[in-house]
Order: C-alpha cells, then structure tokens, then sequence
C-alpha cells in the first residue's frame, strides 16, 4: 500500500506505508505532513475559462459604467471626493463614500458544479441610517453559445446586463441627478 504526503510544501511523495511509518515517526517534531487516503487527481472544473472571461467583461463594464455615472455627476458640478472610487484588487470593489454611499463587493469563485459571483451591496442613507444590505449569489452558465450569469428564476444577464444592474445602485447617491443608462 502506498501513500500520498507533503513535507513542508515540497513536491509530492509516494512511499510504502510502512517507510512513510518510520518516517513519521522519526521526525514527528521536525515535519508538517498531511495525509491523504488515495492519489487522486482534482477533477476539471467546470466553465473555467468561460468564468474568468465573464468576470474580465464583467470588470471593464463596471468601470467603463462607473466612469460614466462619474462623468453625468461632474457635469452637474460634483467634486472627485463625491465620486465613485473604483479600489483595485482582486474583488471587484466600488464604492462611494459620501451619504448617500453605497458599497458594492463582488467576487467570482469557483465552485464543484462551476463559477459563481458573490458579494454584498451596502450603504447609508445618512450617518446613523442604513440601507438595507443585499447580498448576492449568481451562478454562471452557458446560454446559447454564450456565458451568462443566472439571476433569480433563471434571468440571463450578460456581462454588460449584470454590470447595468450593479451600476444601478448607484442611483440612490445622486438621487438629484440623471445617470446615463446602460447602452
């Protein structure tokens, strides 16, 4: 019988049960193993690379929204500091931080059945006054020929349709003005 372990992050090793028995044994102190029953190999997952294509449109799109909604509000006079900030890394991360704020995290993951965008909308009417919190769980699919995300009671929503969706929260901070509409 063989088993499968890993020794402070170096590359895999197989041995017979017994040797591995002995080893541990000897450098119990000196090791961190950890152990697994079988050599097995992780299964694919699925949509992988239709995933992260989707999530790459879905980034542009909020932006290229994003600076939109910026670009109605400076025309009307509004100053960078009463602006939507877009805050790099890995999440998709938007906010607005003067009230009414809105606070807008996304993150794509990928599940055993495939990927999946995750987050939560938050914000404040005032200081002292909440917006009701939403949190979101969007599975992706293919729809014919295309990838899409999987809204509600099956809703398909592209990249730019689900981009438009999340830029609409935004609203509620420029109550006064009107935002363009996505194309």
């Amino acid at each position: 019988m063989y088993t499968v372990f890993w020794i402070a992050n170096l590359p895999v090793r197989v041995v017979e049960s017994d040797t591995f028995s002995t080893i541990l044994r000897s450098k119990r102190r000196e090791l961190e193993v950890i152990l697994m029953s079988a050599a097995t190999s992780p299964a694919p997952v699925p949509l992988l690379q239709e995933g992260l294509a989707y999530w790459e449109e879905l980034v542009n799109e909020c932006k290229r929204q994003m600076n939109a909604i910026n670009a109605a509000a400076m025309d009307h006079g509004l100053v960078a500091e009463h602006l939507i900030e877009w805050i790099p890394g890995r999440p998709l991360d938007m906010i607005r931080r003067q009230t009414p704020s809105t606070e807008i995290k996304l993150n794509l993951s990928f599940e055993r059945w495939g990927p999946v965008i995750s987050g939560a909308i938050k914000g404040h009417q005032q200081e002292d006054l909440r917006f009701y919190p939403e949190e979101l769980e969007v599975p992706l699919g293919r729809d014919e020929e295309c990838t899409v995300a999987i809204f509600d009671e099956g809703r398909s929503l592209s990249p730019r349709e689900f981009a438009g969706y999340i830029a609409q929260r935004f609203r509620r901070c420029f109550p006064d003005l009107s935002l363009p509409c996505p194309e």
